[in-house]
């Protein structure tokens, strides 16, 4: 099961059309091969999606209520919730309250972003720190934007290997998988050093306004979480 969800979610749909036609690069596709490579697209991503329901995961489209559940279920705890009032995009449009939540795992040093459209899960990360000493610690962040793991020495001209590195990861699809995958190769970081990962706290009405400063909107939104998420991101001692 752990091995098929990761070959799953790493799945190149595209790259295998062009083996299936030829080794023939996409661009040179004519419409017949357009088409078909397209049905595969969604024929694939159908199939993710409903294994990703079956394994009780995060998948495209998930109810914000069953996300919530399943974070919970984690171990994730709330650290801030508000609702926020999504753009209109007609002037006859009614508004529309959409959700936005901070949820952190204590132990485990994980912080969690996430926003609602129409009661599904329209989109966040979840950020932590992950020991790199163990082998296999690259392979399990396949899927993750990561920081690196060393810096290069100009004396002895070789890399110095870190203690840890920061990550982050997309939640919509097969988020519990990812995080299980990660901790059954190494220790999540529960303190983050200097090297932490970018933080990104917008809901999409704040993205839409002009001239929005990202760090000042982030840092009051974490200055309105308790105490025991700051100390994860170094915001308090």
């Amino acid at each position: 099961m752990k091995n098929q969800t990761n070959e799953l979610l790493h799945k190149d749909s595209l790259a295998e059309s062009e083996q299936l036609l030829g080794g023939k690069h996409w661009s040179k596709f004519n419409e017949l091969e357009k088409g078909l490579s397209m049905l595969k697209f969604f024929d694939d991503n159908k199939i993710k999606e409903e294994h990703l329901k079956s394994s009780g995961d995060t998948h495209w489209g998930i109810k914000w209520d069953d996300f919530i559940k399943l974070i919970e279920n984690y171990g994730f705890v709330e650290g801030l919730k508000y609702d926020w009032i999504a753009p209109k995009y007609k002037d006859n449009e009614e508004d529309r309250i959409e959700k936005a939540i901070i949820y952190y795992h204590q132990a485990k040093g994980l912080v969690l972003w996430a926003t609602s459209s129409y009661e599904s899960i329209n989109g966040g990360k979840v950020y932590g720190m992950v020991d790199i000493k163990p082998e296999g610690v690259s392979e399990v962040l396949k899927g993750c934007s990561h920081g690196s793991f060393g810096n290069w020495d100009r004396e002895s001209h070789t890399t110095i290997l870190k203690d840890s590195t920061y990550f982050d990861y997309d939640i919509r699809e097969g988020l519990i998988h990812v995080l299980n995958r990660i901790e059954s190769v190494t220790n999540f970081v529960p303190k983050w050093n200097d090297d932490k990962p970018f933080l990104w706290f917008l809901d999409y009405s704040e993205e839409k306004s002009k001239d929005y400063n990202y760090e000042e909107i982030n840092q009051s939104k974490i200055n309105r979480c308790p105490k025991e998420l700051q100390v994860i991101i170094g915001g308090e001692k």
